[in-house]
């Protein structure tokens, strides 16, 4: 049996072709701020009605449905999630 030195497969080569197309970006548009001067933030809503901070925004506050307030979250703070 031989074996091919430095040889690539064709399903190889529809890969490498691939790997070259630009690649979306990791986190979607309106869901955090893209700074080169400054770090990153997450972009949420505030209710006005309830006081509650929500990510991301949704169009309606869930305890009060209330139209929530577009916004920068602060750098601290809890997330709670369930699945």
């Amino acid at each position: 049996m031989r074996t091919l030195v430095n040889s690539v497969r064709p399903s190889e080569k529809v890969m490498q072709k691939d790997c070259k197309q630009q690649l979306p970006p990791l986190v979607p548009d309106g869901i955090a701020t893209a700074n080169e001067k400054q770090p990153p933030t997450l972009l949420g809503g505030y209710c006005a009605d309830c006081g509650r901070y929500l990510f991301p925004r949704p169009k309606y506050c869930p305890q009060c449905l209330a139209s929530p307030e577009p916004g920068e979250l602060e750098g601290d703070g809890a997330i709670y999630s369930c699945t």
